[in-house]
């Protein structure tokens, strides 16, 4: 057998570390020393510390790699593992858009913006009447995910005449998009589908989603000075000309 300083060195793990490990039922010595409580370890258990080492190494918490480690039911390990995975996932996308904000931020120029520019804005009825076929979204839902359920979420099941829009509210209690629809021609039993009213709206263009505040602030602020009452507030991407375009519309009430 090995002590603990020699089955450290084996392992490549700190002797503290070791010893955490037993205190907390994860990793027990083959053998203490009732005299001096030194513990001692078996060549048969290099391989059972590894697999802790290895687990540990992909994020997964020592409770589950002791549930992992003692448990016999697959299907729990498995749920375990799964769950990691989707972590990780997670992890990589919100690490992927870090990127690309560092990138933006990298090929953008760093003088202010002029926070002053100025947007045409225009009134009209630019909501439509007709079928629409919604979905409501969840709070702080990322709005790829937002976009990919609602997809999914209306498959072949009717044919859709418009690109989607994203509604907004100004509920104190509302966060972030609450609604997601598109007009379509005709019905299905299984999906939500409602008739939207016409809809007089203040209308501007944005240009790029860098300007995008900016859009909104210069649609607030043409509402206020013109004391115009705002309902709902409506967004959607257009593509003109090869250029993306974000539409956004505020319902006057």
């Amino acid at each position: 057998m090995y002590t603990i300083g020699e089955f450290a060195i084996i392992v490549k793990l700190n002797k503290k570390t070791i010893r955490y490990y037993d205190e907390i039922g994860l990793f027990q010595p083959a053998y203490i020393d009732p005299n001096n409580q030194y513990r001692y370890y078996k060549r048969e258990q290099i391989n059972d510390l590894n697999r802790i080492i290895k687990l540990k190494e992909t994020g997964i918490s020592l409770e589950q790699i002791k549930h992992i480690t003692t448990d016999s039911e697959d299907v729990s390990i498995k749920d375990i593992y799964n769950k990691r995975l989707s972590e990780i996932e997670f992890e990589i996308e919100k690490l992927k858009k870090q990127q690309d904000n560092i990138k933006t931020l990298l090929s953008t120029s760093h003088a202010e913006r002029n926070v002053n520019k100025e947007f045409d804005i225009s009134k009209e009825y630019y909501i439509e009447k007709g079928l629409i076929v919604y979905q409501k979204t969840e709070k702080q839902e990322d709005i790829h995910d937002i976009i990919n359920n609602f997809y999914n979420y209306v498959g072949n099941k009717v044919t859709l005449s418009s690109g989607h829009f994203f509604k907004r509210s100004l509920d104190d209690n509302a966060d972030g998009i609450s609604e997601i629809f598109a007009y379509t021609t005709n019905v299905s039993e299984e999906l939500d589908i409602k008739t939207q009213t016409k809809e007089l709206c203040l209308r501007t263009l944005c240009d790029s989603i860098e300007n995008r505040d900016l859009a909104y602030a210069s649609l607030f602020d043409y509402a206020k000075n013109n004391n115009i009452v705002i309902g709902s507030i409506y967004e959607r991407y257009k593509i003109n000309a090869g250029k993306m375009q974000i539409e956004i519309m505020f319902e006057i009430v």
